[in-house]
């Protein structure tokens, strides 16, 4: 049967992974000034409202397929390979009304995602369910990855997310992150074999 969602509400900002306020629109966030640069023994007090992860791919809601989630793990594993880079997805069904910004926060926060010596992390939260999408990155990241580019990969999964396609959707973002990573970092980009769709 094929499910056919209503399209993906987009709600993003490259926030950061230390904290940073709650916005709907694209423009980049402004940390308050208590959220800056919380001590470690604050960080440590965060939890994850998902378990601790078993890879970097965490597929929650099992919208992704065995082949699709494996290939997005090996490509997130050479991505730490190559540039250091910890990239972390977590699939859920929904937050459960809890804003997708403080969900997704408290994920990449409790997981201790970009947690390495050069602190740089992402996390791509997706909850099916309610049609919203959540990117978090890591302070180092923010000049490689600006809004713009963030809120561009994130457009790629509207169209395969409204004919059901998860799989394809998740892809097209993270090729597309990575290759902007890629360029800006110099190292070689990483291809994820599209899968066959099927209605």
């Amino acid at each position: 049967m094929k499910h056919t969602p209503p399209a993906l509400q987009v709600v993003l900002s490259a926030a950061l992974l230390i904290g940073a306020v709650a916005t709907t629109d694209c423009a980049r966030p402004s940390p308050a000034a208590s959220e800056q640069r919380p001590n470690a023994a604050n960080r440590k007090q965060i939890e994850s409202p998902l378990p601790a992860p078993t890879g970097h791919v965490n597929d929650y809601a099992h919208a992704l397929d065995d082949g699709m989630r494996a290939q997005l793990e090996q490509a997130l594993v050479e991505l730490r390979q190559r540039s250091q880079i910890e990239f972390a997805i977590a699939i859920v069904n929904t937050t459960g009304g809890q804003p997708i910004f403080d969900y997704s926060l408290a994920v990449a926060r409790g997981w201790g995602v970009g947690g390495g010596e050069r602190g740089d992390g992402i996390v791509l939260l997706i909850a099916v369910d309610d049609h919203q999408w959540r990117v978090q990155i890591s302070r180092s990241l923010e000049r490689d990855l600006p809004n713009e580019v963030v809120k561009q990969a994130g457009e790629t999964m509207k169209a395969p997310f409204s004919e059901g396609h998860y799989g394809e959707g998740v892809r097209r973002c993270v090729e597309s992150i990575i290759k902007t990573l890629a360029a800006r970092r110099g190292f070689a980009p990483i291809t994820i074999p599209a899968p066959l769709l099927h209605d």
